[in-house]
């Protein structure tokens, strides 16, 4: 909030607005990062479904002021900007922070390639660092947060399969098996800037891409799979119908309108009245019990 706040006020380029995008808006992916969030909050993949505990609201009240206070770039709020436009923010200067995954990251920066030359004007000017630890927004009686969250955001990928049809396992079996020898990850992760899925392969990620940038860039995403542990979304059939609810009660509590709401209690109300009855009708039996909460 403090460095957003600053890169806020401080005229850039002739300019005065928010240098920050957490999360691309206007990609599918976008309640996944809402949850990454909750997540960051303090919240369990139980209380993702709930949507009905303290972390959930801490999450909505930290982006609605964030959005509020245009600390977030605005018109990356007004077009719903995708993962394009974001790459496309760093190199016009519209961007100085953004959360992204490790192969964004890779995107970002580039190779100095005509392959992937990045969007940076100077690549070396590039950090990276683990997701940061979440919050409340609201403080106690001695002026500390209320609550503190984790760095934990929620783990997950692409995987190779073979169904029980198949008519070709072991030729599938031997594919796989090729595919992720130790030539053939080192130069697929070295492209496309995959973490390795092969665990013998993780401790030596500074041996396999021979130090620099890149060896920096996946060594931390090798610790924020530290901090994530056993985090993972929430592994339900209705798992798109939950994401859409996620998505409509961003835009109805924290985008700019009639409706936006920074108060706890208002964004509280909110979610008790409209989001967490549909969460209750999608789920049905499958909804979590309560678990004891300041509400």
């Amino acid at each position: 909030f403090v460095v957003g706040f600053y890169w806020s006020q401080k005229e850039i380029q002739g300019q005065k607005r928010g240098r920050m995008a957490l999360g691309a808006i206007g990609s599918v992916d976008a309640p996944q990062a809402l949850m990454d969030k909750c997540f960051q909050a303090g919240a369990s993949p139980d209380a993702v479904l709930r949507m009905n505990d303290d972390p959930i609201v801490d999450m909505f009240q930290w982006q609605s002021v964030l959005i509020k206070e245009k600390i977030i770039n605005p018109e990356s709020i007004k077009a719903r900007w995708t993962k394009k436009e974001i790459r496309e923010a760093f190199r016009s200067g519209e961007l100085f922070f953004a959360e992204a995954t490790q192969m964004e990251t890779f995107l970002i920066h580039g190779k100095a390639t005509p392959e992937m030359p990045g969007f940076l004007n100077v690549p070396e000017d590039m950090g990276v660092a683990l997701m940061p630890k979440g919050n409340s927004l609201l403080l106690n009686t001695s002026g500390d947060i209320l609550r503190e969250g984790k760095r934990s955001v929620g783990t997950r990928g692409w995987w190779l399969s073979i169904t029980r049809e198949s008519q070709h396992k072991e030729l599938a079996f031997k594919l796989a098996h090729h595919l992720t020898n130790t030539s053939n990850q080192i130069e697929e992760c070295s492209t496309f800037g995959m973490v390795p899925v092969r665990q013998d392969l993780l401790g030596e990620l500074g041996l396999m891409f021979g130090g620099g940038w890149t060896s920096d860039l996946f060594q931390m995403a090798s610790q924020q799979l530290v901090e994530n542990k056993t985090t993972v979304h929430p592994m339900v059939e209705e798992f798109t119908d939950i994401a859409a609810n996620y998505s409509h009660a961003f835009s109805d509590i924290c985008l700019p309108g009639t409706n936006q709401k920074t108060r706890y209690e208002d964004i509280q109300k909110a979610l008790d009245e409209r989001f967490i009855p549909r969460q209750k009708q999608v789920l049905g039996t499958k909804y979590p019990s309560s678990v004891l909460s300041s509400r």
